[in-house]
């Protein structure tokens, strides 16, 4: 899907560089917000360590966390490298 949604985001004239670091960002956010989305998380989920529901909720928080990094500093500095 990657390459279908990169496409058509250079088809509509979307900086290269700046494309590629956003869809290469986003796909960090599915390591946060569900518990079965990479491996560490079978022992910590798998176990009884954290509840789903304290899962869902700190997920969610860590993602507007990363969320407000990238569009805020993020884009600053790539502006500043000349991604966009």
């Amino acid at each position: 899907m990657v390459a279908a949604f990169f496409a058509v985001a250079l088809g509509a004239g979307a900086p290269a560089m700046l494309t590629i670091a956003i869809f290469a960002y986003f796909s960090n956010l599915c390591a946060c917000t569900t518990n079965y989305s990479t491996g560490p998380v079978v022992i910590y989920f798998g176990l009884g360590y954290v509840s789903p529901q304290q899962w869902f909720a700190k997920g969610f928080l860590i993602s507007l966390f990363h969320l407000v990094i990238w569009f805020g500093t993020g884009l600053i500095w790539w502006r500043m490298l000349g991604w966009w």
